[in-house]
């Protein structure tokens, strides 16, 4: 297990598979053996946060969590128009 040689990761996807339960229990597990520890980062789809924020509150009350998002990427560029006409045969 990745938490027992010190490190972390999550898969977290739409699948439904129970993983978002079983990541609480790890994150709630690693929290009573080491309180003061950093946070823990989970990237995921768009539609995976609010999900977990539910289920956090459901099954591991009193434990904080925060959501955040990328900001948008940059408007596409408008194409550039050359000068050169082209002739095609």
């Amino acid at each position: 297990m990745l938490f027992d040689q010190g490190l972390g990761g999550v898969l977290a996807d739409d699948m439904g598979l129970g993983k978002t339960v079983q990541t609480l229990a790890l994150i709630a597990h690693a929290r009573e053996q080491s309180p003061s520890a950093p946070p823990f980062l989970v990237v995921a789809p768009a539609s995976v946060p609010p999900v977990w924020r539910r289920e956090a509150e459901r099954f591991a009350p009193g434990r904080a969590c925060g959501c955040s998002r990328a900001p948008p990427p940059p408007a596409a560029a408008p194409p550039r128009r050359t000068s050169r006409a082209w002739t095609w045969w």
